[in-house]
């Protein structure tokens, strides 16, 4: 029952089957309801303030209910770029630039289940929305992110949800959002699912990742090189992303001449100049023939005396980690404005990426050697013709480059470029103040005047690409333009326009925007301007090199895909196979729904570990949708409370079987206020758990035993000891210890839970499919199943050991080709008789006994699936 809630006489109150309970109270009379949601349990509000205004800041009011019953999870900024979860109850705080919020009212411990509130600030053509708190009160804020953009009106501007059910309130949340006037985004549900989502794939940015100077040494021959070693390896990479690396840019033009001119030398030439003139002396003119400004290869030396004293090491002595607000900040950005010009040129000769803009959308020199036959046509001919590459993506910027383009380059002569001032928001500035001295702010941002310029801006990246054979592109830097709307109608008018061109050039160039992946796009002004892309990045990115960040990208994978991946198909980034977290790092990806890829560099590979993700042929064994944090842990911290095993759920075989993961994380989290991953539990204690079917959401129905062929009972197959145990119903439990001081300490865990069939007409034949057991999600394997007089079809893919649990065993098993078109491989019969194998384990053998008494520990059956089966859709008919 969603109830219903309403906002009258400054107060926000639910009202349903347990009475009325206050949300708020010291609702600003500045928020009113409007009409423009009929949806049950939905409260539409919309700001009219006194006055006309580019940022309006108004009290949503304070929390009313003092419980400790009520709990919220925070989906907050941590950066310009990502957000972060955020737990608390009504003692804490809310963080700042906080773009989603869930509120637990109260709980019905027996019913397991509550009510709920979804707060979500909205984002219309001109002005976004976030909360943030000030002393008790909650505020409301609403800004355009231009001072001549003002309006006093902004309709809608926020939306609460009342509900029992914590996911299908967030669902409906987003739903009645996206059907609200001016919005401009619609749910994942209603996007075509892009080809590409299930092809094993690996991305090029850790491969060639040069760490000295945070950028990549990414080359034609290099990625050849690391997509044969994959499929040499059993595991072919059937999608690549060649990240960042492969444009023509340089350091701000202008900024560079000027280093140049500083120095006592020319720089020799290596390729003619593709920049404008501009006026210059006759002995400067000297230096600059000589020198090269389309790519940039000259070698600009690092920053010495003064500039290296003043800005580097001052940044680490003082800047570096320091807490927001803090007089060291401060002192540090004051540096940098007293001393613009050597600050631009000491940025200048760190040569970070962040600091060049796109000089041509040709790719640059190592992509494009015509005198040695290379070009980044014939690298995409050569990955998908002869190494069997099905989906070739490459990386932009969403301006281009991370400073845009170049305005002095004649590649973009007719594009009226303009370099954009970036100003950044109180909301940004309070989360990341280091970006007040950042590259962006520096250098400016170089972007094309108005939509028809963003569209320019687009077709050129893409009908390049589209030429040279891509089939999609990873678009980075999302959330700069919410901070380059001053004198472009406000940020969010700018995004609009940005990402409606995107879109647009992406169906145009590659025949579907789908294959478009959103990346630093937590800003909402961004996620809620998308009509067509499927994927987003849900998370910050995998630092290979940082201990304190791999469980907090787990954990900031689940948290913010709960929310994202209603909008979205959520993409938890790349991690490294051969890597300390690893296995943890690949069972989380196993069963979170989405794309599965890695970066490993050519050569450093676990293949043991990647066979587990992706079949011989290179394919994925994906879930029905996405993964999200069970509503047992959603109003816990498990990175913190030194007590929360975190667990996500999921299902496979449209919601025929489920699947638990289970992650002991504790011991580190995001420093908002030192802005960094940080480690504070040294010595790990191991965390106890409990794992059940009705942790999976699907199987909390109570008609679920009534539905013939299930008898209530489940079958749960733990994969790290590959035990299967029957559990007498979804309320029962299967203890789990995570975690210890123990080198072998197991960290994590992945349940397949599986109902119990009676076959028909056998009343005493029992079957309950697991899957592929050597597969990281095994039910992953199974498409579909149906129970016939006497027997059960299992749908599938992949080849291996299928297991299930099966009681008499059946008398018979034969596997086939699903359907005509899936024909049985040449090598093999069009059917085959596959031996029915038990396999007992350790409990069994002990005569059932378990140490819990409820559960009951079972042989575990399997068949062979054969190798050359893995292209095909299989069918195996179990007979009794």
């Amino acid at each position: 029952m969603a109830g219903t809630i309403k906002c009258k006489d400054g107060r926000i109150t639910v009202f349903n089957n347990q009475g009325a309970l206050v949300l708020m109270e010291g609702v600003s009379q500045y928020l009113h309801p409007t009409s423009s949601t009929k949806t049950a349990g939905v409260l539409s509000l919309c700001l009219r303030a006194p006055a006309p205004a580019s940022r309006h800041e108004v009290d949503l009011g304070s929390w009313a209910c003092t419980s400790t019953q009520q709990a919220w999870l925070a989906a907050a900024r941590c950066k310009l770029w990502w957000m972060t979860p955020e737990w608390g109850s009504v003692r804490d705080p809310i963080p700042t630039e906080t773009q989603m919020l869930l509120v637990r009212l109260a709980m019905e411990p027996e019913a397991e289940q509550g009510t709920y509130v979804f707060i979500l600030p909205l984002v219309t053509e001109h002005f976004r929305s976030s909360l943030s708190q000030n002393g008790s009160a909650i505020m409301f804020a609403a800004e355009t992110g231009d001072v001549e953009t003002q309006a006093s009106e902004v309709d809608p501007a926020l939306l609460l949800v009342a509900g029992v059910d914590p996911f299908e309130t967030i669902h409906r949340g987003f739903a009645a959002a996206a059907e609200l006037p001016g919005m401009n985004f619609i749910l994942r549900g209603q996007k075509p699912v892009p080809a590409s989502l299930g092809l094993f794939g690996w991305c090029t940015w850790d491969a060639f990742m040069n760490l000295a100077e945070y950028r990549s040494n990414v080359t034609p021959e290099g990625i050849l090189e690391g997509v044969k070693g994959f499929a040499e390896g059993g595991v072919p990479a059937r999608r690549i992303i060649i990240d960042d690396g492969w444009q023509t840019t340089g350091v701000d033009a202008q900024t560079e001449r000027e280093v140049i001119l500083d120095r006592t030398e020319a720089c020799s030439p290596a390729c003619t100049t593709g920049l404008v003139k501009i006026p210059v002396s006759r002995s400067q003119a000297e230096i600059l023939s000589n020198n090269p400004c389309t790519e940039s290869p000259h070698p600009i030396p690092p920053p010495s005396g003064l500039a290296h004293v003043l800005f580097e090491r001052l940044y680490s002595a003082i800047a570096e980690g320091a807490r927001t607000g803090s007089k060291r900040l401060a002192c540090y950005q004051g540096l940098t404005q007293c001393l613009p010009s050597m600050y631009r040129k000491t940025l200048a000769r760190q040569g970070p990426d962040q600091g060049k803009r796109l000089r041509s959308f040709q790719a640059n020199r190592t992509f494009e050697r015509p005198e040695d036959g290379i070009s980044m046509k014939s690298l995409v001919a050569e990955l998908k013709n002869e190494l069997k590459v099905q989906s070739v993506f490459c990386w932009h910027h969403l301006v281009g480059y991370w400073c845009g383009l170049e305005p002095l380059s004649d590649h973009f002569a007719d594009m009226e470029l303009q370099c954009k001032e970036v100003f950044f928001t109180k909301g940004i500035s309070g989360v990341e103040p280091s970006m007040e001295f950042s590259t962006f702010k520096t250098m400016q941002v170089g972007m094309p005047a108005g939509e028809r310029g963003a569209a320019k801006l687009y077709d050129g990246l893409h009908g390049f690409l589209q030429d040279a054979g891509v089939d999609g592109v990873k678009v980075d830097g999302q959330s700069i333009l919410s901070q380059v709307g001053q004198g472009q109608g406000g940020g969010p008018a700018v995004s609009r326009k940005y990402i409606s061109a995107l879109e647009a050039s992406a169906q145009k160039h590659f025949g579907s925007a789908s294959e478009v992946i959103t990346c630093m796009s937590h800003a909402n002004d961004a996620f809620f301007n998308y009509k067509q892309a499927a994927y987003c990045r849900v998370s910050d990115d995998f630092f290979p090199d940082d201990a304190a960040s791999q469980a907090c990208h787990i954990c900031s994978c689940a948290f913010n895909g709960l929310f994202l991946s209603e909008l979205f198909i959520a993409d938890w980034d790349m991690f490294h196979s051969k890597h300390p977290s690893g296995e943890m790092h690949a069972a989380a990806r196993a069963i979170s729904g989405g794309p599965i890829y890695v970066s490993d560099r050519p050569g450093e590979h676990d293949f043991e570990l990647l066979k587990q993700l992706a079949t011989p042929d290179g394919e994925l064994l994906l879930c029905d949708g996405p993964a999200r944090p069970t509503r047992d842990c959603l109003f816990r911290d498990p990175q913190k409370d030194n007590k929360t095993v975190l667990k996500i759920f999921n299902t496979n075989s449209a919601e025929k079987l489920g699947v638990l993961g289970l992650f002991h994380i504790q011991g580190s989290s995001w420093d908002r206020s030192h802005r960094r991953f940080a480690m504070f539990q040294h010595r790990e204690a191991p965390l106890h758990a409990l794992a059940r079917p009705r942790d999976v959401e699907a199987f909390r129905s109570a008609q679920l035993s009534a539905q013939s062929p299930a008898t209530g009972e489940f079958a749960a197959f733990q994969r790290s000891k590959s035990e299967i145990l029957l559990l007498p119903d979804g309320y029962h439990s299967i203890p789990l210890e995570l975690g210890g001081d123990s080198a072998t300490a197991q960290r994590f865990e992945v349940v397949t839970f599986s109902p119990v069939w009676q076959i028909p007409g056998h009343v005493d034949a029992r079957f309950a499919a697991i899957g592929l057991e050597d597969m990281m999600n095994p039910g992953g394997a199974v498409k579909d199943m149906r129970a016939l007089q006497g027997s059960v079809e299992v749908v599938g893919r992949g080849s291996g050991h299928f297991a299930f649990h099966a009681d008499p065993p059946p008398r018979r098993c034969t596997l086939s080709a699903a359907a005509p078109a899936d024909a049985a491989p040449a090598d093999a019969p069009e059917s085959a008789e596959l031996v029915v194998r038990t396999r007992t384990c350790e409990g069994h053998l002990n005569g059932n006994k378990h140490a819990t008494e409820h559960l009951t520990s079972l042989p575990l059956r399997y068949v062979v699936i054969p190798e050359n089966w893995t292209t095909v859709t299989w069918a195996l008919r179990f007979e009794w």
